[in-house]
């Protein structure tokens, strides 16, 4: 579960895809039986994101624009065992990102690669 703070500084639990080129951040609710997911924040280029642990339970994606310049940075909150999991699964999917740019990976499909409920600060 992450948690992300809102304009309130309060947090929110927010559900994170992977794609194969992007991060998307989005937040759950209910409607007719049917769980559904609404974009929370802009969705993230994998190719411009950095991750960086910072202790058992929180890791940081800075989000950097064409000069190599943070445009936006999010604190990410989860339980224990599941931050290490979720950093190792944005760089892989990072690496994998950046070799389909290259053109040595001929999978161009944009399909989920995983996903976890978490809370999110910004």
């Amino acid at each position: 579960m992450f948690f992300f703070p809102s304009v309130s500084f309060q947090w929110t639990d927010v559900t994170c895809f992977i794609l194969t080129d992007q991060l998307l951040i989005t937040k759950s609710y209910k409607r007719e039986n049917a769980d559904r997911y609404k974009v929370y924040k802009t969705p993230v280029r994998l190719d411009k994101l950095v991750i960086n642990k910072m202790s058992e339970n929180c890791f940081v994606c800075a989000v950097l624009d064409d000069f190599h310049m943070i445009t936006h940075l999010y604190t990410f909150v989860t339980s224990l065992m599941h931050t290490d999991e979720w950093c190792s699964h944005l760089r892989k999917a990072k690496a994998s990102c950046l070799l389909s740019e290259l053109g040595t990976n001929t999978n161009h499909s944009n399909h989920i690669s995983s996903y976890h409920t978490f809370s999110v600060q910004s």
